[in-house]
């Protein structure tokens, strides 16, 4: 099942981006679309600039499984 929802959404996502290459209005009616959600507020990350990933966290785990 996953595999077949991971086929389905690479054919969505590249459909997609046809239709903005192909159609590029799509791309400008989205950008104003997007500006007029924000309502004059501007994006703000909420993720800290220093902060790093835990890389080690799922180490022992992911030995068990060697590719």
């Amino acid at each position: 099942m996953g595999i077949k929802t991971m086929k389905k959404a690479a054919e969505l996502l590249s459909c997609t981006a046809v239709d903005l290459l192909c159609e590029p209005d799509i791309l400008t009616k989205a950008k104003d679309e997007f500006e007029n959600r924000k309502e004059g507020k501007d994006y703000e990350c909420l993720i800290p600039d220093d902060l790093s990933p835990p890389l080690e966290l799922n180490r022992d785990t992911m030995e068990k499984y060697p590719v």
